[in-house]
């Protein structure tokens, strides 16, 4: 080290402290602003360098690594020489080979062993009257995009504090670069992704989810600018023309394709297509073999579709008129179907009156709105079109989910300016006792003065065996048996006995209540059911006799309900 070489202690009080932070701060802040440019860093750095350091000369460089030279883009100090305008090239020699920070105390015997540096450079600083000197690189990244240099006209010996606070800045400059880079680099795939989304959108036009092949095809030659053809095998017709020229020659094409199916191609008559356009076109194959592969998917789930209900609904067809055992045959019909008929369903009879809804169409509401309600169980439902009424055989569900299958159904049918009745049957695995019951139902929710409703078996407590019964002999045997002196009675057209004995039963007895519903006096009441009880020979205090009683009458509705005309009593 020369004799005249003076150590230099850096400031360390908290005023010199609080600068430098706010050096290396303003820096990184200057990094973060959008419009920043690289010589805005620098000039920064070598600002704060001047400052910080016990330095004479500042200066930043910049490297270009494809003409492999160097510029001197800001420098403080210099005396006016070609310093702050000096550009060279590094010759043979690649940018400063150290990535370290390099520290010279003797400036002047450096140079008489240093072979790198080109001798301009050299003789530059030279000039200058530099004695000590530091520089350090600046990268972005793992490559060298310039350097931070200081130097002093005395010698100077720097301390490993000054080093730090020097390198930090440098370091600073670095990570501005970077940050620079990124975001140039974050912009142009912003613009691709712009153009892209661009593209994407013409091509699918504003349907979120896609557009038919005719969209595709017509948006693709507007964006290419060129005719093109588009040639399948999915959807007629299998050639189409799109643009200008599009029959006019091919000068490329693209295959259309999913994974390995090949689908068909796209007919291209430009000769060159630029990036965005091959993207566009690549783009518009993709869409278009979605749209085809979506019909051939479609195509053979409906063809499959079909296949399944058409044989789900024939063997619920053969279960409702089995009445006994299953066959064998049967259950293995079942079984390929993947259906279990040995668990208990109810049957739901459903039936529109007016002419607004077909039985057809009305299946279809049906299945629809049951497939929705009942999600996972669907496949274990089945329907049928059963002459002018649709049947449903539907697992037991919550009474929520029944409820609701009807209200859909009703909902979708008033909306067409109709009605539906609906029969349910209790929860059974015979499907023909089922349907009788449910069948029985259905009539019974036609045979009101109002409009259609929902009748369900389990709702009618004992008389729901009556539903299901082929044969209705046993019940007017039984209403003949309580009611059959009455029935007579009234028929000949004298004083009908009949309401008033009905309305006796419903008041339990008590006479005020019942002469009020029949809007009679109650000595006019007693007198009534004194002919009453001669003419059935009864106790009607007996809690049996009222139950008998109460029974029949019961029946007498249900049977007036299924056209039972010979047992309707005759009502004032």
């Amino acid at each position: 080290m020369p004799a005249d070489v003076k150590p230099h202690l850096a400031a360390r009080d908290a005023e010199d402290f609080r600068y430098a932070l706010e050096a290396v701060s303003e820096i990184a802040d200057a990094a973060r602003v959008g419009s920043a440019d690289p010589r805005a860093i620098l000039s920064l750095a070598v600002d704060h360098s001047s400052n910080l350091l016990p330095v004479e000369l500042t200066w930043a460089v910049i490297y270009d690594a494809a003409d492999n030279e160097v510029t001197v883009a800001e420098s403080r100090g210099v005396y006016g020489s070609p310093f702050p305008k000096l550009r060279t090239s590094m010759g043979s020699q690649p940018f400063a080979l150290e990535m370290n920070p390099v520290v010279i105390d003797d400036y002047e015997a450096f140079a008489e062993r240093d072979s790198q540096t080109p001798q301009l450079i050299v003789e530059t600083a030279l000039a200058e009257g530099i004695a000590s000197a530091m520089w350090t690189p600046i990268t972005r990244g793992s490559k060298m995009v310039g350097a931070l240099c200081v130097a002093s006209r005395t010698h100077t010996k720097f301390t490993p504090e000054q080093v730090a606070l020097f390198v930090t800045l440098a370091n600073q400059a670095s990570a501005g670069f970077l940050s620079m880079h990124m975001r140039e680099e974050l912009k142009a795939r912003n613009d691709v992704l712009e153009r892209a989304f661009n593209v994407h959108r013409d091509l699918v036009g504003p349907n979120p989810r896609g557009s038919d092949l005719s969209g595709v095809g017509e948006a693709l030659a507007r964006l290419l600018g060129s005719g093109l053809t588009v040639e399948q095998q999915v959807i007629p017709p299998f050639r189409r023309s799109f643009g200008r020229g599009g029959d006019s020659g091919a000068h490329s094409e693209v295959r259309i394709a999913a994974g390995n199916l090949d689908l068909g191609r796209i007919l291209v008559s430009t000769p060159e297509l630029s990036d965005l356009q091959s993207f566009a076109l690549e783009h518009g194959a993709n869409l278009i073999a979605l749209e085809l592969l979506k019909e051939r998917i479609s195509r053979e789930g409906r063809a499959a579709r079909d296949t399944d209900i058409g044989a789900r609904a024939a063997l619920l067809e053969d279960l409702l008129e089995t009445d006994g055992a299953i066959s064998n045959q049967l259950a293995r019909r079942a079984e390929s179907l993947q259906v279990d008929i040995a668990a208990p369903r109810r049957i739901y009879a459903f039936e529109v009156a007016a002419e607004a809804i077909d039985a057809t169409e009305l299946l279809t509401l049906v299945m629809s709105k049951t497939g929705r309600r009942l999600h996972a169980l669907e496949p274990s439902a089945l329907a049928v079109q059963y002459g002018s009424n649709v049947i449903a055989a539907i697992p037991e569900v919550p009474a929520a989910t029944e409820a609701g299958i009807v209200a859909d159904v009703a909902e979708a049918v008033r909306s067409r300016g109709a009605d539906v009745a609906v029969g349910i049957s209790v929860l059974t695995g015979d499907f023909a006792v089922a349907r009788r019951e449910a069948m029985a139902c259905l009539q019974l929710a036609q045979g009101g003065t109002g409009p259609p409703s929902t009748v369900r078996a389990e709702d009618l407590g004992p008389l729901r065996f009556v539903l299901g019964a082929s044969d209705l002999t046993q019940a007017r045997e039984m209403v003949h048996e309580q009611l059959g002196p009455l029935i007579e009675h009234d028929a000949t057209g004298r004083l009908s006995l009949l309401p008033t004995l009905r309305a006796y039963l419903d008041a339990d007895g008590h006479q005020a209540t019942a002469a009020a519903t029949c809007f009679i006096h109650v000595s006019t009441l007693k007198y009534r059911m004194k002919r009453i009880r001669g003419l059935l020979d009864v106790d009607l205090s007996d809690p049996e006799v009222g139950f008998q009683l109460r029974l029949a009458f019961k029946l007498i509705d249900m049977l007036g309900a299924l056209d039972a005309e010979d047992l309707q009593p005759r009502v004032e």
